[in-house]
């Protein structure tokens, strides 16, 4: 019997870790002018998907969707600029200079449009601002768990600035020596001072009838620790949730769903559900 559980575990672990193998290197190093992308696509199909990770995060973020992804169309995935094995990029690091990135990343690897940009997290903002500065090459948007304006959550308490900024000191611990450390200062600090914000909604266009889902979190601000009361914590979500519905609503066919069982990383905690959102997506971008 234990035995059988051992040799169980072993598949288990041994698939875990085949998973991850692609994401524990540079794939492809694009120069894209003055510093080389890190890219990873596998699959092929149309439309080429394309995966944006959240605050300091890179490629590895996206291993138990990209393959399944991967089975039906062309998936990429990429390291911004100073994360992962992605040469240093000028700062600030906001939504901006990012989605511009992007674009030279996505026409200098060639990698063939139309593309449904999924972005994560804070990462959000970057395929956002893509779809408006780059609409014609858009051929639908998954948002997982996008980040927000966070002055609406002041109606609560400060608990949700006071979070953000934690994080922007923790950065700034480490960013004298490391540059992963010095880029995700530069995310962060670009969006608690509402910088990339700004940049989202001054290009904001309207996403007509763009295929769009959000995905929205049901423990998305357990973060916020266990200091901050139930009610608090339910107001706090309530503001979250109706945010991305405002932002499904950009699109005549956009829509907000709840995933649940799932922390703010979604990719790892219910990766079937951002599958499956992309591939709604896909369908509904292939009718248009």
């Amino acid at each position: 019997m234990v035995s059988s559980i051992a040799r169980v575990a072993g598949i288990i672990i041994a698939a875990a870790l085949a998973a991850l193998a692609p994401y524990q290197h540079a794939q492809r190093l694009v120069d894209i002018g003055d510093r080389r992308l890190n890219v990873y696509c596998a699959g092929t199909g149309s439309p080429s998907v394309v995966l944006e990770s959240g605050l300091g995060t890179g490629t590895d973020v996206w291993h138990l969707v990209q393959p399944k992804v991967a089975r039906t169309n062309r998936v990429c995935s990429y390291d911004r600029a100073g994360l992962g094995f992605s040469d240093p990029g000028p700062h600030p690091r906001s939504a901006d200079l990012e989605a511009i990135d992007l674009h030279a990343l996505l026409h200098d690897a060639g990698i063939p449009g139309p593309y449904v940009l999924v972005g994560h997290a804070l990462g959000s903002f970057v395929t956002e601002l893509y779809a408006s500065l780059y609409s014609s090459e858009v051929a639908g948007m998954v948002l997982v768990d996008p980040m927000v304006n966070p002055r609406p959550f002041d109606t609560v308490g400060p608990q949700m600035k006071n979070y953000y900024h934690s994080i922007q000191q923790n950065y700034q611990k480490c960013a004298a020596t490391s540059e992963h450390c010095r880029t995700a200062l530069s995310e962060i600090t670009s969006y608690n001072d509402g910088r990339s914000l700004a940049e989202v909604r001054d290009a904001d266009r309207g996403y007509n009838n763009l295929p769009l889902v959000v995905l929205t979190a049901t423990g998305s601000l357990d973060f916020l620790g266990t200091d901050v009361l139930p009610a608090e914590k339910d107001a706090f979500w309530k503001i979250w949730n109706q945010q991305h519905t405002e932002i499904a609503g950009e699109s005549s066919i956009g829509v907000n769903i709840v995933v649940p069982h799932s922390g703010q990383n979604v990719p790892l905690d219910q990766p079937n559900a951002v599958v499956s959102a992309i591939g709604k997506v896909i369908s509904e971008a292939r009718l248009r």
